[in-house]
């Protein structure tokens, strides 16, 4: 039978009402156990977001996620030896020499991870970076007729021929944002909570929480897609979970939005 059957019936149910009662640690452990090397090379690009964000928070002094791969020094090593890292990361780096450009220009790193893991992965993971990178996308646009931004600017970094980027960019001079079909319900919660940081930033991991479930319903039963899936909603519940104060939401949701 399956190996993915034992780990998905190993795995809690996840659901807002309950934390989880698993830790990271002892998830990676069990898929560890149960999965292949390249099974979890294929788990890994879960993380890789998570990375990557660390390398900003390297640059910034401030404290590392622990769901990260890279501790520390192992963050100091990869930066040094640049021995591992993806391409776009190491092009990205070459590019900005200076810390602070680094950060001032960390979203154009991020629109590179997120185009290069919608190229190259396949079944889940390919519809759900293509989910994450359209989100971050029309985020960003509600987000700047909210505030009255350059949307042009906010999208400096994304590729203007891309088909959903330039949809948005058509709307640029528009005193409003309209969305493709399918994502009607995202504008309604942004409309919604807009101007309520923490109550937005709920939303949105709902949101994401239930595409999810959508896309892991696609997949076949017991398949490497649907452990995939359980992994996304569980990132996604312990941010829900780790949400205890105004700033934190703000925070998160600034970042989700954000690209210059």
């Amino acid at each position: 039978m399956s190996s993915y059957y034992y780990v998905l019936l190993s795995l809690p149910p996840l659901s807002f009402k309950v934390q989880p009662d698993l830790s990271f640690a002892v998830l990676k452990d069990t898929l560890s156990l149960n999965l292949t090397a390249n099974e979890m090379k294929h788990v890994s690009s879960l993380f890789e977001e998570i990375d990557l964000y660390n390398m900003k928070a390297f640059w910034q002094g401030l404290p590392l996620d622990e769901r990260g791969s890279l501790d520390l020094h192992l963050v100091e090593e990869a930066l040094l030896v640049r021995v591992g890292l993806p391409t776009y990361l190491i092009d990205y780096i070459d590019k900005y020499e200076n810390v602070k450009e680094r950060i001032s220009h960390f979203y154009e790193v991020l629109a590179a991870f997120y185009r290069e893991k919608e190229e190259e992965e396949s079944g889940f993971l390919k519809e759900w970076f293509s989910f994450k990178r359209k989100l971050r996308l029309f985020l960003t646009a509600l987000r700047s007729k909210l505030l009255g931004r350059d949307l042009a600017k906010e999208l400096q970094f994304e590729d203007p021929t891309d088909p959903t980027v330039a949809f948005l960019l058509a709307q640029k001079d528009t005193t409003d944002i309209f969305l493709p079909p399918g994502w009607e319900s995202l504008k309604i919660l942004f409309v919604e909570n807009g101007r309520d940081p923490e109550e937005l930033n709920r939303a949105i991991l709902q949101f994401q929480f239930e595409k999810a479930e959508e896309f892991e319903e696609q997949m076949g039963p017991f398949s490497l897609g649907q452990v995939l899936a359980y992994i996304a909603k569980f990132l996604i519940l312990q941010t829900w979970f780790a949400q205890g104060d105004w700033e934190k939401g703000r925070f998160a949701v600034e970042e989700l939005m954000k690209y210059g």
